[in-house]
């Protein structure tokens, strides 16, 4: 038998915000924003987490609250760009995308455009446009998607993937499954996909997978094996019409 488990859970990161550069030496006061266009010489600019850029239209990074140059400031929750705002960070400026926040509600239907997540919160202003746990700079890092939960559709969320699984989030065939139950003289081996870094996966078992099924767990906090992405574990007293899943509580 294989099952795969999805849990759900969150877990708040450092917040990062996103903003553009307006031409050199100019401010905004709708924006708040004051900011000169670096070339790609200007590397040094990147120092405390802003990254240079000579575009107008390419998105720069800043941490709150830390200036990286005299003529280079920023605030959180907005954003100027050539371009215009692109709240999904899709690719099309939101004036042409007829979902701005990639919600997948169109925005002629939708009560809180601007707001993947429907936390109250602006996408501008927050931290984690999806809510899964991931904020939006970690998102950029690791590819996965600003507003989806499940980047790869794989039914494990990115953050259950990034944090807990340690498997790859936008790889719809890396996640949590059994790979095998071997029925053995007396025994059962249950075998699934593992990383060496995930020390707390638990088997359980049942009698009967019918809606509503008692699961007992038989063996818990088992460390992924070393060296390799698969790992086992001995039923040396199985019940008759045994079934099995592996789970990683967090």
């Amino acid at each position: 038998m294989k099952t795969v488990i999805r849990i759900g859970a969150a877990a708040t990161f450092l917040c990062l915000f996103v903003l553009s550069a307006r031409a050199a030496g100019q401010t905004s006061a709708s924006f708040r924003v004051a900011a000169d266009v670096f070339s790609a010489a200007d590397a040094g600019i990147a120092a405390g987490g802003a990254f240079h850029q000579s575009s107008l239209s390419v998105a720069q990074w800043c941490v709150v609250g830390v200036r990286t140059s005299a003529a280079y400031g920023c605030e959180e929750g907005f954003q100027a760009a050539a371009e215009g705002l692109d709240s999904d960070h899709d690719g099309i400026p939101d004036g042409d995308d007829a979902d701005s926040d990639g919600d997948g509600v169109p925005d002629a239907a939708d009560t809180r455009v601007y707001d993947t997540d429907n936390d109250g919160e602006n996408n501008l202003a927050d931290g984690d446009d999806d809510a899964d746990g991931l904020t939006d700079m970690q998102e950029s890092q690791y590819g996965t998607s600003w507003v989806q939960t499940d980047s790869d559709g794989d039914r494990q969320s990115d953050y259950e993937e990034v944090a807990v699984l340690l498997t790859d989030p936008t790889d719809g065939s890396d996640f949590l499954q059994c790979l095998s139950v071997e029925f053995r003289t007396g025994i059962v081996v249950v075998s699934w996909a593992s990383r060496p870094g995930v020390s707390n996966y638990w088997v359980q078992r049942t009698t009967n997978i019918g809606e509503g099924a008692s699961w007992s767990a038989v063996s818990g906090r088992i460390s992924g094996a070393a060296g390799t992405n698969r790992t086992s574990w001995t039923d040396v007293s199985p019940p008759p019409g045994s079934h099995y899943r592996v789970r990683v509580p967090y």
